[in-house]
């Protein structure tokens, strides 16, 4: 049989005991089950190794490691805990071991004051024995052997701002899972909408419901990826980023219309024109970050059209930064605007993706055709009545514009501005059977009458039969 990742041959001779004795050198090859914890022990390497049930057991934690803030804001303590470490570089002959530490206090985080914010981990230093680690960001490989205890957050000085207790369990999942969720980033289940406060520069979010891998770990290890959060009135601190420039957040106090990314530099908006901000949502933690603008445009409807089109970049050290972020809005703002309520200053867009690292916008419509000229005056002819003329066809409407694939699918949003019992809608994914949510122009789903798959490039929406139809969008999935 195959134990501890050695091979035994012949009879294996394991000893009950009551509880785990103290390691000496005759314990070395001893196998023991310990009937105080149910579990096999080997005795290896100057002490026991568990044989821990090694399907579905992965490197996490097992107790404690709860991250708080010190009386020193420059610090943090962590709990005594005990963590599972697994090494399979060498499949043939893994390492497992049960590792443990000490309460820590008063630890500081490694250059927080220039990193912004720090991933806190456990790795294994030598046998049984955990220690603390601070790093912008674990590789995957590294997340193999080390156990993530959470995430700790600061604004450009060494005073900690916030601690989020991400604990990634040793058990119920395969390290797979990491791989994925890291890639896909988190996802918006519902709510979570950003809106104006009022007659001013605030901003309220909705209740809502996110996935965030491990982000709820802290507080409960059989559901550690889904959150459920409140909703935020007046939202007072708001974490601005210059995307394209050297990575430190700015926290503001209300959203600021006044400045732009120009180059990677933070610079005044030039006077009157719109920019696009980017507003991200943490899931758990509530924080509100908010990404600067990188051109400026003359009128509403010309930053409208920039949605598709305008090339923006989020260089290196912001994107990890924004690591756990969902992309939830965009605000077009005019330089000046002290109220975004005001329709002349400020328009609020939803994100149609979900994942901070790439989200699709809404496609606008198309402009409708010009109208046909009028057909020539007729010649008189020779009795002397005036011939006529007819008037030329009218022009052709304009087709709707297609949104980005964002993400792992297409995506298109119709937008019906005049109530119709019948839509007709033209998403071009090149796709006939697609996925449609309609919702009115509140922004609540409604349910229509029937949705007929025309072809790859069209389907129509029509609703019931009475009455004068209704307005709102169709969100077109393919």
């Amino acid at each position: 049989m195959r134990i501890f990742g050695i091979d035994t041959k012949g009879t294996l001779l394991v000893e009950r005991v009551a509880s785990l004795p103290t390691w000496t050198s005759e314990d070395e090859g001893r196998v023991v089950y310990n009937e105080a914890d149910y579990q096999l022990y080997y005795g290896d390497n100057s002490h026991w190794i568990a044989q821990v049930a090694q399907i579905n057991r992965t490197t996490g934690v097992l107790t404690g490691g709860l991250i708080t803030i010190n009386a020193d804001p420059t610090k943090i303590d962590i709990s005594a805990g005990t963590s599972f470490y697994v090494d399979n570089s060498n499949i043939l002959s893994p390492v497992y071991d049960k590792l443990s530490w000490n309460t820590q206090t008063g630890l500081t985080p490694t250059d927080l004051s220039t990193n912004g914010r720090l991933w806190v981990g456990v790795e294994r230093t030598s046998p049984g024995v955990g220690s603390i680690v601070f790093a912008t960001s674990f590789t995957p490989k590294q997340l193999r052997t080390i156990a993530v205890l959470g995430r700790v957050w600061a604004n450009g000085s060494s005073t900690i701002e916030g601690v989020g207790r991400y604990i990634t369990p040793a058990f119920g999942y395969e390290k797979i899972v990491d791989d994925l969720s890291t890639a896909l980033g988190s996802i918006n289940i519902d709510g979570n909408k950003f809106t104006p406060n009022g007659s001013n520069l605030l901003l309220d979010k909705s209740a809502g419901h996110a996935y965030r891998f491990t982000a709820n770990g802290g507080t409960d290890l059989d559901s550690p990826n889904i959150l459920s959060d409140s909703a935020a009135t007046a939202i007072s601190a708001y974490h601005y980023h210059v995307p394209s420039g050297t990575y430190i957040t700015s926290l503001e106090s209300a959203i600021d219309p006044n400045y732009y990314d120009s180059g990677g530099v933070k610079t005044a908006t030039p006077n009157s024109k719109w920019t696009i901000q980017r507003i991200y949502y943490f899931p758990g933690s509530g924080i509100v970050d908010v990404l600067y603008g990188q051109y400026s445009y003359n009128t509403l409807d010309e930053t409208i059209a920039a949605l598709n089109s305008e090339n923006f970049t989020i260089n290196d050290d912001n994107a990890k930064a924004l690591s756990g972020a969902i992309l939830r809005c965009y605000l077009l703002v005019k330089q000046g605007c002290t109220n975004l309520s005001d329709a002349n200053y400020a328009k609020f867009v939803t994100a149609v993706g979900q994942g901070a690292a790439a989200s699709g916008v809404p496609g606008t419509s198309g402009t409708s055709g010009s109208s046909g000229t009028s057909g020539a005056a007729g010649t008189s002819g020779s009795s002397g009545t005036s011939g006529t003329g007819t008037n030329g066809s009218s022009g052709s409407s304009g087709t709707s514009g297609t949104s980005p694939v964002g993400g792992l699918i297409s995506r298109y949003l119709h937008t019906q501005g005049t109530s119709g019992i019948s839509w007709s809608v033209v998403h071009n994914l090149g796709q006939k059977y697609v996925n449609v949510t309609v919702f009115n122009s509140s922004d609540v789903v409604i349910e229509p009458d029937t949705i007929t798959m025309v072809d790859d490039n069209n389907l129509t929406i029509t609703f019931g039969s009475s009455g004068s139809g209704t307005s709102g969008y169709a969100l077109v999935l393919g």
